[in-house]
C-alpha cells in the first residue's frame, strides 16, 4: 500500500514546471473567428442596412485554461471586413436605389469567462474602428464624402457582448 502511493506521487512529480523567472504561457492564448449578421432598417423601410461584418482575433487569457478552473478574464485583438447591403427608397414613388460597400475593422477588448467541461458563457467589452474602402463598388462614388454617405467614411463602435461558445 505505502509503495503504491509514493509511485503516485513520482509520477505527479513528472509534470515539468516553468523554472524561476520563465513565464508560464502554456494555455494562455486563443484564437476567434467571428461572422456577424445585423439588418436594420429606418424610415418605414425607406432605408435598410444589412452588414455582414467577419473578424478574426487573437486572445491572451489572464490565468492558464485548465479543467479545474472555471473562471477566467481576457483580453483580445484582431481584425476583419464586413459588407455592407444599402436599400434606399427615395422620390414620391419610392423607386429603390442600392449600393454595396465594403469597410475594414479593427478591434480590442476584455471580458471574462465562465467555462464548464463542453461550453462556456462569455462577455466581454469590446471598441471597433471601421474603415469604407473607398475603391470597392459603391464606395468610389462617395471618395471625399466623410458623413453624409449610406455607409460613414470612418465610424468608432462601443459593444458589450454576451455569448455562448461550444466545444466539439
Amino acid at each position: 500500500m505505502e509503495r503504491r502511493v509514493e509511485q503516485q506521487r513520482s509520477e505527479r512529480r513528472t509534470e515539468r514546471s516553468p523554472e524561476e523567472g520563465e513565464p508560464e504561457i502554456a494555455g494562455r492564448f486563443g484564437f476567434e473567428i467571428s461572422q456577424n449578421f445585423l439588418k436594420g432598417q429606418v424610415w418605414n423601410g425607406g432605408f435598410t442596412r444589412q452588414s455582414f461584418p467577419f473578424t478574426a482575433s487573437f486572445m491572451f487569457y489572464l490565468f492558464p485554461n485548465q479543467d479545474t478552473r472555471h473562471f477566467n478574464i481576457y483580453a483580445l485583438a484582431g481584425v476583419g471586413a464586413g459588407m455592407d447591403f444599402i436599400s434606399l427608397r427615395n422620390g414620391p414613388y419610392g423607386y429603390p436605389a442600392e449600393q454595396t460597400f465594403l469597410s475594414w475593422i479593427v478591434q480590442a477588448g476584455a471580458g471574462a469567462e465562465l467555462r464548464f467541461k463542453w461550453f462556456a458563457i462569455e462577455s466581454d467589452v469590446r471598441i471597433a474602428g471601421l474603415w469604407r474602402d473607398k475603391n470597392f463598388a459603391d464606395g468610389q462614388y462617395y471618395r471625399g464624402v466623410e458623413t453624409s454617405a449610406p455607409v460613414a467614411a470612418k465610424t468608432l463602435a462601443i459593444s458589450g457582448n454576451v455569448f455562448m461558445s461550444f466545444w466539439f
